[in-house]
């Protein structure tokens, strides 16, 4: 940010950082630095934004959003472990936006789409190292999924023209091991989440993939967003 003009536009957020490209040129004395925290440094919590809404002061706002699983929804309403909820349904009445993953219709929820990219080689993915050139969708792949609904991975690989030979049975957050991992992919082509991909960046093999998606909501989530925070600054 510079104060009193923009100097470019974010294009997309991802798991590897926020990416944008610059309109014009600047003068880095006028630039207004944000502290950031690595990935070794995040925890489990409330999330905050910081961002700078008018003037010069940069701010932090605590914000909630709630995304449901469009085929699961609240399940059986119960926390984990007996049921799927990670908090309680209370939430959709307490927070600022709920979200809706998929075409299922809720009051005053937003849908949101993932939008598949292309299956690209891992150390690219997280390193931008060695070839990005997306696997041939005529190799048989085996899947992992490190994440609550792993059926809704396999079939967006599916949906892209990938044949499934096999998957690789991984609980949400669960780590395998390097040589778990890597057993698989010395005969196979394995495509994992982004979210696993971090786990395993430091992997070298040529048959280990990764596919990502882009989250899509309407503009009318962004606006309701944006005047939560134009709201508590004036409050």
């Amino acid at each position: 940010h510079i104060v009193g003009r923009s100097i470019g536009s974010i294009e997309k957020n991802t798991i590897t950082g926020v990416h944008g490209i610059t309109n014009s040129r600047f003068n880095d004395d006028n630039l207004i630095e944000l502290p950031f925290k690595t990935r070794d440094e995040i925890h489990l919590g409330k999330a905050i934004i910081r961002t700078c809404i008018d003037g010069e002061k940069v701010e932090d706002f605590d914000i909630e959003i709630v995304v449901l699983d469009g085929k699961r929804l609240l399940g059986n309403g119960f926390l984990m472990p007996a049921g799927p909820l990670r908090e309680g349904k209370w939430h959709l009445k307490t927070c600022d936006a709920v979200v809706v993953n998929g075409e299922t219709k809720i009051d005053n929820a937003y849908n949101m789409q993932l939008v598949p990219d292309k299956v690209i080689p891992l150390t690219y993915f997280l390193k931008h190292q060695g070839d990005s050139k997306a696997l041939d969708t005529t190799e048989g792949v085996v899947a992992m999924a490190g994440i609550g609904n792993p059926k809704r991975f396999y079939s967006t690989l599916e949906n892209l023209g990938y044949t499934i030979t096999n998957t690789i049975e991984v609980s949400d957050h669960q780590k395998l091991s390097d040589e778990q991992v890597l057993s698989f992919a010395r005969e196979n082509k394995v495509v994992m989440t982004a979210k696993d991909a971090v786990k395993y960046a430091h992997l070298q093999s040529d048959n280990l993939y990764v596919l990502n998606v882009q989250a899509s909501l309407d503009n009318s989530f962004f606006e309701k967003i944006k005047q939560k925070l134009i709201d508590r600054i004036n409050h």
